[in-house]
């Protein structure tokens, strides 16, 4: 897939329809902090999207600091989303699900590791972090990095995981460990839609409704659940 330039993609979400909110971007290289601090403090980015392969250590969670101090200033979360999977000659010829199943997987739980290693919390007390699909399950391995020598690790309730490219009895083991309170809503459109119903209608409304609110900066009516969000690809 083309990476667009997120010049044209800040561009490109001014011209959607007023309902729409969006995730700000930065390139790789060479970011400018200052003018992501402007698309911050604008009402239509509600945060910063960051490829997991940009977080894959605890190194590159340190190097990217200034970009999540902006987002903390803003008082806006970031959002930790698979990024593109890098074309091995070496390996053969791959089934086309191997990328989002194993590839997609891998990056997530390297960047979820990588923020707990950094002990992030400490570094940044205020700011919001959202894994996509269930941060690739990294959170059911907690007895695993407890079994090899990691240190103990409690429930952030500014930490949030979605449920894209999920189902129900991958998100059971993850709330197991994080608890309802950790679970958003998320759309892996086109390959599978959103989560309808999941554990009862208390559940459903706290992963619809309830806990992107708490995430997300939400319109005087609440309505967060309403809108449509756009991710850079």
């Amino acid at each position: 897939m083309e990476v667009v330039s997120t010049d044209a993609w800040h561009r490109g979400v001014g011209n959607l329809p007023g309902h729409f909110r969006a995730w700000a971007s930065v390139p790789s290289e060479d970011t400018d902090v200052v003018a992501l601090s402007a698309l911050l403090a604008e009402d239509r980015f509600v945060g910063l999207q960051l490829p997991a392969t940009d977080l894959l250590s605890p190194l590159a969670w340190e190097r990217a600091a200034p970009l999540l101090l902006a987002a903390e200033v803003a008082g806006k979360p970031v959002f930790v989303h698979p990024g593109p999977e890098p074309r091995r000659a070496f390996v053969g010829t791959l089934p086309s699900w191997w990328a989002p199943v194993v590839g997609y997987t891998a990056q997530l739980q390297s960047a979820w590791w990588g923020w707990n290693a950094i002990d992030g919390r400490t570094l940044f007390p205020r700011l919001k972090v959202l894994f996509a699909a269930g941060a690739g399950f990294a959170p059911v391995l907690v007895e695993r990095h407890a079994l090899r020598g990691g240190t103990r690790t409690t429930i952030d309730p500014d930490v949030f995981v979605d449920t894209s490219g999920t189902g129900e009895r991958a998100l059971e083991a993850v709330v197991r460990v994080l608890g309802i309170d950790a679970l958003v809503l998320g759309s892996d459109r086109p390959y599978g839609e959103p989560l309808e119903e999941f554990l009862g209608e208390a559940a459903t409304r706290a992963v619809r409704v309830t806990n992107p609110n708490r995430l997300l900066a939400s319109d005087p009516a609440g309505r967060v659940g309403e809108r449509q969000w756009a991710v850079a690809s």
